[in-house]
């Protein structure tokens, strides 16, 4: 079983905005900022959340340690799981979980 994960999206700009956390040594791109903000990046993962959400659909995420260990955006990744959990009718499940959902 593949859950898909949307890999256009992992692209350095996506609908004008930058990638979460993006960073090149391009110094052209991106302009003044080469890693988005903890308020922007928060509210991209929002926004994509919401999005998903009001459609019923699945989201799926990729979080590896050397781009989020660190305290500032562990604290990020919590804030989102708060919103999404206040949102209700959200099932954050493991591969393994959704598996098994599926063979039922």
């Amino acid at each position: 079983m593949s859950i898909p994960r949307d890999w256009w999206r992992s692209g350095p700009v996506r609908d004008g905005d930058y990638a979460s956390f993006a960073y090149t040594r391009n110094p052209d791109w991106p302009r003044r900022r080469r890693i988005a903000s903890y308020r922007a990046t928060l509210d991209t993962w929002i926004r994509d959340f919401d999005g998903y959400h009001a459609e019923g659909l699945c989201l799926t995420t990729i979080s590896h340690p050397k781009v989020i260990g660190t305290p500032g955006r562990a604290a990020l990744l919590e804030r989102w799981i708060d919103h999404m959990t206040d949102a209700g009718g959200v099932w954050f499940a493991t591969c393994g979980d959704v598996a098994r959902w599926w063979r039922r």
